[in-house]
């Protein structure tokens, strides 16, 4: 009941709407402890929108990567790879935070 969402835009290299960019939050305690409610991915949609949902309150990883699997991007090794360049966000109950990501890697 305590959730909160992380919305905002992804843009590419060239400062346009980086359609179709996935964009991912994890936990920002320990990234070797798989925790499926402390992970959620989306896509962004043609204008580079995206939200993320229903995330328990606490720290978070954000990244937004084209280069990104959507069935392995949870393994530890990934997510040392994804935390690399992932922005850091606290999440307090009821919150709505919005971001403005750049889309890293290749298509």
């Amino acid at each position: 009941d305590q959730t909160a969402d992380i919305g905002g835009s992804v843009l590419d290299a060239d400062a346009r709407p980086a359609a179709g960019c996935k964009v991912m939050a994890f936990s920002g305690n320990t990234i070797s402890t798989f925790n499926r409610y402390r992970m959620e991915i989306t896509q962004a949609d043609r204008i580079g929108r995206f939200v993320l949902r229903g995330l328990p309150t606490g720290s978070y990883y954000v990244s937004a990567r084209r280069d990104v699997d959507g069935d392995s991007w949870t393994a530890p090794e990934e997510l040392e790879r994804l935390r690399a360049t992932a922005m850091s966000v606290t999440l307090g109950q009821h919150e709505k935070k919005e971001l403005a990501l750049q889309c890293d890697g290749t298509p």
